[in-house]
């Protein structure tokens, strides 16, 4: 089973993993990454080459201790959030918050009384983490860290206030049992708290380094993501950034970065790929300074040093072959719709000589597949895309199944009402 980030992280590439991947390179010796954030590539990466050397770096302190201390304790670390856990926080299901939900509806209550009554605690566990965490020890840094992560809003931290929601549904038991699995992976794995540059040295052309850098965006609070208030991406020299990376080319490099005309003149020799992505965190802030985040899509940039054009002309392949399967699926289930707005249940139709028509135009005797694939809820039968079931259709019809559905049985049903 695949080990994802155990944190929510601003700009984090959790989503963009799959996409990403594509990309990287076959096979490396050294992996290493200067701003290891949320860890989604880092984990990613991990997995996908065991045998290579790790070393991931952060210059937020905090969050450095995460990391370090879920390496070198993580049984400890889990006992111990599990104990702030217990103390301090209801652990509710998605479906059990629901169901209070509809509760409060039913009772004609707001459910932001519901909120509000269920996470007290949870609130005040979120309010000691935050006083706390800069004089604590680095063990408990970690886990006020983690505590503060999963309690925001959209894991902004301490640059986030706190979410009564996320209090509930992502600090929760089952979350915080899945660090030990993380902690595995994090065995011999280099964990430091540098200036990037450092990892940029002494690498050799079998090291592959990723970077996720801060965004170069307008200096204003509600774009200041990581470290305390957000000082770490405020303080970021992207002039000096350029220079570092620009004066080490002896590895393999990725850059994330938002899409900018500014960006791309910038990095204007190295390859350039553009893409989209959806994060959760489009910051506001209300009158009273509170920060949430709401989803939105960003135009990114990913920059190599060396070729990905065989890559990426294999994702635009597999990404024209999902969009025709979407359309098809769109398509099956518009015609569905259409048809039984129009025709009602063209199975129980009454006084219909659907069986001339099919006789002639449906050698297979297809027709039962058909009317199940027009009755089905979704448009579709659950094997439609079964690769035996598919052989079948092909060779009695030369077409696939969602195709025969869309000429055959829609011929039938214009024949059968003379359309």
């Amino acid at each position: 089973m695949t080990v994802k980030t155990p944190l929510r992280y601003p700009g984090g590439k959790s989503r963009g993993v799959k996409f990403l991947d594509a990309f990287l390179p076959e096979s490396i010796a050294e992996y290493r990454e200067p701003f290891v954030g949320g860890g989604s590539v880092f984990l990613h990466a991990r997995q996908k080459y065991p045998n290579a050397k790790f070393w991931i770096n952060d210059a937020y302190y905090n969050l450095y201790c995460f990391w370090k201390e879920l390496r070198d304790n993580g049984d400890r670390l889990v006992e111990r959030i599990d104990r702030l856990k217990v103390f301090y926080c209801e652990d509710m299901t998605g479906a059990q918050i629901k169901a209070h939900i509809e509760q409060c509806e039913l009772d004609g209550k707001e459910k932001s009384d519901f909120y509000k009554k269920q996470t007290e605690k949870g609130r005040a566990l979120f309010t000691h983490a935050k006083d706390s965490i800069e004089s604590a020890s680095d063990f408990h840094k970690a886990a006020y860290f983690y505590v503060l992560n999963k309690c925001s809003y959209s894991g902004l931290t301490e640059s986030g206030t706190f979410s009564p929601q996320a209090s509930i549904q992502n600090f929760s038991f089952q979350s915080i049992s899945k660090l030990k699995r993380v902690s595995e992976l994090l065995q011999g794995v280099r964990i430091t708290c540098e200036d990037y540059s450092v990892l940029l040295e002494d690498s050799s052309q079998e090291s592959f380094i990723f970077m996720d850098p801060p965004y170069d965006l307008p200096v204003k609070s509600s774009n200041a993501l990581y470290g305390k208030k957000g000082a770490l991406h405020k303080t970021f020299d992207h002039g000096r950034y350029h220079f570092v990376v620009d004066s080490a080319l002896r590895h393999k490099m990725m850059i994330t970065y938002n899409n900018t005309e500014k960006l791309k003149d910038l990095y204007q020799d190295y390859r350039q790929i553009e893409w989209s992505l959806k994060y959760g965190m489009r910051i506001t802030e209300n009158k009273d300074g509170e920060r949430r985040a709401k989803d939105c899509t960003n135009n990114e940039l990913m920059i190599t040093n060396y070729n990905t054009m065989c890559q990426y002309r294999k994702w635009q392949k597999e990404q024209r072959e999902m969009a025709k399967k979407e359309q098809k699926k769109l398509l099956l289930k518009e015609t569905r719709k259409a048809i039984i707005e129009v025709f009602g249940d063209f199975v129980a139709a009454e006084n219909i000589n659907e069986s001339v028509y099919l006789s002639e135009n449906d050698p297979g005797g297809w027709a039962p597949e058909a009317h199940i694939i027009i009755n089905t809820e979704n448009g579709l039968p659950s094997d439609i895309y079964d690769p035996f079931l598919a052989e079948k259709w092909i060779k009695v019809s030369d077409m696939l199944p969602d195709d025969y559905f869309v000429e055959t049985i829609n011929g039938a049903i214009m024949a059968v009402y003379d359309i």
